[in-house]
């Protein structure tokens, strides 16, 4: 066996590991979870977003799959949703330590804000 025919193996493997431990612990992105049977806007603070350390801006679209993002990712401490545009950004900051701006298509929240079944349902930081 060559060194490519190893090389794809490990990586064919790799691949079908990651796939199944997603599968186990819930895709974030596209699985049914108790963030779906939430009213969004209980946990969030429209009119003012953050611009401060940001980590990851992506078109997201919803406020919820925003949410899922900052979930999924142990450093997202908060996250702005723009409404017109659709984009996602997470931010290692929060209100309290971070830059803020306002405007009307703004959507801010924190991650201690979301519901504790919705953050460990998903991934525990």
């Amino acid at each position: 066996m060559t060194l490519p025919d190893k090389f794809s193996i490990i990586v064919g493997a790799f691949f079908v590991a990651f796939v199944l431990v997603t599968n186990a612990q819930g895709d974030f992105l596209h699985m049914s979870c108790p963030a779906g049977s939430y009213d969004m806007t209980s946990y969030v603070r429209p009119g003012v977003g953050i611009t401060s350390d940001i980590i990851l801006e992506s078109m997201s679209s919803s406020l919820r799959e925003c949410a899922r993002f900052c979930i999924a990712r142990s450093s997202c401490l908060s996250f702005t949703y723009h409404t017109k545009t659709t984009v996602c950004g997470l931010s290692k900051h929060t209100m309290d330590n971070g830059i803020t701006k306002k405007g009307q298509d703004l959507i801010y929240s924190e991650y201690q804000w979301l519901p504790a079944e919705v953050t460990y349902f998903h991934f525990s930081k």
